[in-house]
Parts: structure tokens; C-alpha cells; sequence
């Protein structure tokens, strides 16, 4: 049977008519092949112990006739047993009602077994028999197997169905976790455009009135920045290939404003530059390192970015060789924009395997140190070999 779509009225496996599909009506009429098959055997194995021993084969065949009566009718009992459940209905009109079913459902299971076994005899070339003759301690049996046997269909048609609306709801309930997750990394996302593109604009502007052709190139390599971040909004992951790429766009930018007095190296370690990585990772990073660790310094400074494998782990590093804690006039290092959104996506999408640490090295300088579950791309982009070059 299928599932419901959103827009059916009926939730999954509560469709009144029970929305039998060919899968479903094939798995009944293999499950009532195989009881036939069972009680089949089990007659012929006790006929073995009587005076009047019989073949597998007609047993078997005549054990088909009462199961094939029931593979007809069970589509009628679920749907009906659906019906009274999604009726709304007290216990006492709900018994009433499978009751009476019942009721109706005898002559039909009798009937249909009547007629069964005297074509599966015909076929056999036997006497086809009467119903009419059959003793009273047949029609007994029948009045006490048929009740059994719907009540126990009834009941796999509720725990079915109530597993699959189990099923329907845990699935929802994570759905619903995983959009209110990525929910949370876009509000974490959206932090950083509005602080990189205060600091973009600031420098822009200090540049009109002394540098114009600087001001200019800057605009269009940030239009060019800009652009890639918005057609990668709704990314959360990429590779690393991919963020050393936008890494290399902003510092383009930098390099308009610093000059000579920003040197950046990135060295990608072998294997590493198709690992996935949070899309935006290490801009603000980079930012972070340029303004304030290199900025403040007369001389400027170098910004190293290094990807490397440790085993399972993918390690990211951004270090800068700048003034570090000690122009903090005294303070302690508070957490930036940079570090406090990188930390949070990293629990958000790795939890406890993704880990950020930060280290000030006495002869000066930020360290920032990455460790995130090492996964690789793998799809059509190439993969090369390691990489390490000097920004231009």
C-alpha cells in the first residue's frame, strides 16, 4: 500500500479504501499461499499416521480453497476496519460494527470456500461434494474459525497502520529538525555578510578621495566577491578547493588596500583540496587574522593558510605572524564576529568532531586551528595533486 501524499486528506494507511495497490494485493495472496502450504503439509503429515494415508499434493491443493476464501475478502475487512476507525466511534458502536460485519462476512468466507474447494476437487477429478451434506461439526468449526481469523486480521490492520503513523511522525520530527538546523546555520551565515561588507565599504571609502583607481578596482572585485557568495547562499558545505578559491577573491580585495604590506601564503596538503568543508569557513578567518593581527602593524605582515590530513580528520590553520594579544592594550581577546560564527556552525553541523582552538605564540602572532571529520568529494570535479603557491 502506498503512502498518502501531503495533500490527502487521509493520513498514510488510514485511507478508507484502503488504496490497494498491486504490491499490496500480491503480498496478501503470497501470505495466504504460504498458510495453505503450511496447513496443507501439516494435514498431510498427520494423514500419515491414520488408515487412509493421502498425497501431499491433494492435500496441499485442498487446504488452498478455505485461504484463497479469506485472500478475496481481507481487502473488504482492512478497509472496513479502517472506515470504523477513522469513523470516530465509541468501543460499544465500534464491536457493533465489527460485529455485524462479521455476520456478513461468514456466508461470503463459506461461500467462497464452498465454491473453491469444489473446483479444486473437480480439477483433482474428484467427486466435487455437497456443502449441503457437511456435518454439523463442520459448520461449529466454521463459526468459531471465521470470528478468530477477523479479529486477528483487524488487529495486524491497527499496528500496521499505527506503525506507519509512528513512522510518518518520526519522520516529520526529523524533517522538521533538519529545517530548523539549516534554519540556524543561515542565521549564523547571514552574521558575517553584513560585518565583512562594513569593513569592505569602510576601506573603499577612506580610498575615493586618495587613491580612485584603487576605490574602483576594490568595487569591482568586491561585485565579483559578492556574486559568488550570493550564488553559494544556499550551500552550506563545499570543498576545499572551492573555499580556497573564495579565500584567494577576498584577498585579492585586501591586496587593493594593503599592498605590499599583505603577504599570504596557502599550502593544501595532498588529497585535501576535494575534502568538504563549511562553505565560508575561512574568509572570516583570514579577515580576522588581516585586521587584527596584521593592520595595526606599520610593517604588515603574512597570513598562512594550511589544510592537512591527520588520520580521520581534515585540520585547517590560520595563522598570522602579526601584533597578536599584546597591542590588546591589556584586555582579554574577546570573540569576534570570525571566530564566535565559525565555532557555532562547526557544533551545528559536526557537533563534538568539529573543534576550533586558538593559540597566541609568545614571539607574536594568532594561530586559529580547525579539526573537522575528514569527507571526500566525490563527484566530477578534478582532483590535482597538493598545491602550494604565493598569493600574487
Amino acid at each position: 500500500m502506498g503512502m498518502a501524499s501531503r495533500s490527502d486528506p487521509h493520513p498514510a494507511g488510514s485511507h478508507p479504501f484502503g488504496r490497494w495497490q498491486v504490491g499490496g494485493l500480491v503480498q496478501i495472496w503470497g501470505l495466504y499461499t504460504l498458510l495453505a502450504l503450511m496447513f496443507g503439509t501439516e494435514a498431510y503429515l498427520y494423514s500419515l499416521g491414520t488408515r487412509y494415508p493421502t498425497c501431499w499434493t491433494y492435500r496441499t491443493f485442498q487446504s488452498f480453497a478455505p485461504w484463497y476464501a479469506w485472500a478475496l475478502f481481507t481487502p473488504l475487512i482492512v478497509a472496513a476496519t479502517r472506515r470504523f476507525r477513522d469513523a470516530g466511534w465509541g468501543v460499544p458502536r465500534l464491536v457493533a460494527a465489527h460485529a455485524l460485519t462479521v455476520l456478513a462476512v461468514i456466508p461470503l468466507i463459506v461461500g467462497a470456500n464452498t465454491l473453491l474447494g469444489m473446483a479444486i476437487r473437480v480439477l483433482q477429478g474428484a467427486d466435487p461434494g455437497s456443502p449441503v451434506g457437511s456435518p454439523l461439526s463442520y459448520w461449529v468449526a466454521v463459526g468459531v474459525r471465521i470470528p478468530i481469523i477477523y479479529a486477528v486480521i483487524v488487529g495486524i490492520t491497527c499496528a500496521v497502520d499505527y506503525y506507519r503513523r509512528f513512522r510518518t511522525r518520526e519522520l516529520d520530527a526529523v524533517r522538521l529538525e533538519s529545517q530548523l538546523h539549516q534554519a540556524r546555520l543561515q542565521a549564523i551565515r547571514a552574521q558575517l555578510h553584513p560585518h565583512f561588507l562594513f569593513n569592505t565599504l569602510n576601506a573603499i571609502s577612506s580610498l575615493i578621495h586618495d587613491d580612485p583607481d584603487a576605490a574602483d578596482t576594490m568595487v569591482a572585485l568586491l561585485a565579483g566577491f559578492l556574486r559568488t557568495v550570493v550564488d553559494d547562499v544556499e550551500r552550506q558545505e563545499v570543498t576545499l578547493r572551492e573555499e580556497l578559491a573564495l579565500v584567494e577573491k577576498y584577498l585579492a580585495i585586501e591586496k587593493v588596500r594593503f599592498g605590499d604590506r599583505l603577504r599570504v601564503r596557502i599550502d593544501a596538503a595532498p588529497g585535501t583540496l576535494e575534502a568538504i568543508v563549511p562553505n565560508l569557513v575561512l574568509q572570516p578567518l583570514v579577515e580576522n587574522a588581516i585586521t587584527h593581527g596584521l593592520a595595526p602593524v606599520a610593517r604588515g605582515g603574512t597570513v598562512t593558510v594550511r589544510a592537512t590530513c591527520e588520520g580521520e580528520t581534515l585540520r585547517l590553520t590560520v595563522a598570522d605572524d602579526g601584533r597578536g594579544l599584546a597591542g590588546a592594550a591589556g584586555s582579554p581577546a574577546a570573540e569576534g564576529v570570525g571566530l564566535g560564527t565559525t565555532r557555532a556552525r562547526l557544533r551545528q553541523l559536526h557537533g563534538d568532531a568539529g573543534r576550533i582552538e586558538v593559540q597566541a605564540p609568545r614571539e607574536g602572532g594568532f594561530v586559529v586551528d580547525l579539526r573537522l571529520p575528514l569527507r571526500i568529494h566525490t563527484g566530477d570535479l578534478p582532483l590535482t595533486a597538493a598545491e602550494a603557491w604565493e598569493c600574487p
